[in-house]
């Protein structure tokens, strides 16, 4: 039954005198339950699609059904409470608040959906018991490991128990073991719970996971296929080009930060933090490569 539809959605942006058309008549459907992943190069509107299915944008053109209720014409007021109840989002930066504990990270969600606290609190420990976390409640983010940092925030997008989530790079900046642990556990909720999940990816490898693989270029789907159909080998070589360009994109984050601390832009503090974070990143995505014979 289908429970997701788009039927020729456009976005256009504007950066000054320039339009950019994100999407271009796209059109896909998903059923209830399904679990999908949408792979394309960078650029190529797959968070532009996350973003409008889960009402933090807008299309221009075309209609969003999500269980017959159409997000065109759906008002503003009204799309705070489907953020809050359809839809639970799983971002690759994760968005945890550094200053709470794993337990109030998952309990954040539902303070902003007005539940009380007793339940808050029983749901949350609840959550972080189905992701194996039940020992690190009290624990702040930067006393996790990525993937634990990655199962909070999956239980915190199930605190409201949205029947929809979108995952946008989930295993993005995890290796190659963490990734398919928190893959584990994305696949658990979609067979146990039945949620409908939408994954975008560039690892073949993690799509491969999913049901189908739906291939975006320019704004527009181009295919639909099976893991099988993907090829095993041709993901493999995909995928580590992939880590390469996104290296590629970290060392021009690099230079870009170098550039600010020199024009006096950001503080020592701040400039040191960064660095660190980028040079980590980029250091464990060439590990990756390493691991896959790159």
């Amino acid at each position: 039954m289908t429970f997701i539809s788009c039927t020729d959605v456009v976005k256009v942006y504007r950066i000054g005198n320039v339009e950019i058309q994100a999407l271009r008549g796209l059109s896909l459907d998903v059923d209830r339950g399904e679990m999908i992943s949408i792979m394309g190069p960078s650029g190529s509107g797959k968070t532009t699609l996350l973003n409008i299915l889960g009402g933090l944008d807008r299309a221009n053109a075309g209609t969003i059904m999500v269980d017959d209720v159409s997000l065109g014409f759906t008002p503003v007021s009204e799309l705070v409470n489907y953020r809050r109840r359809v839809v639970g989002h799983i971002f690759q930066n994760l968005n945890l608040i550094p200053t709470l504990t794993a337990l109030e990270n998952v309990e954040l969600p539902m303070i902003f959906n007005e539940e009380n606290r007793g339940a808050r609190t029983e749901r949350a420990k609840e959550l972080l018991g189905i992701v194996d976390l039940s020992n690190r409640l009290q624990h702040k983010p930067d006393e996790l490991s990525g993937g634990q940092q990655q199962r909070v925030a999956i239980a915190a997008a199930l605190a409201n128990d949205p029947p929809i989530l979108l995952a946008d790079e989930p295993t993005g900046e995890l290796d190659s073991e963490t990734s398919r642990i928190i893959m584990d556990y994305l696949l658990r909720i979609n067979r146990e719970y039945n949620k409908t999940i939408i994954m975008v990816t560039h690892n073949p490898i993690v799509a491969a996971a999913t049901r189908r693989i739906l291939r975006i270029e320019d704004g527009t789907i181009i295919g639909t296929y099976t893991p099988a159909q993907m090829g095993a080998n041709a993901g493999q070589v995909n995928y580590v080009d992939q880590l390469r360009e996104r290296i590629s994109k970290l060392n021009r984050e690099l230079a870009t930060l170098d550039k600010r601390i020199q024009k006096g832009q950001i503080n020592g503090d701040e400039y040191v933090k960064e660095r660190l974070r980028l040079t980590a990143s980029i250091k464990g995505l060439e590990d990756e490569i390493h691991r896959h014979g790159g």
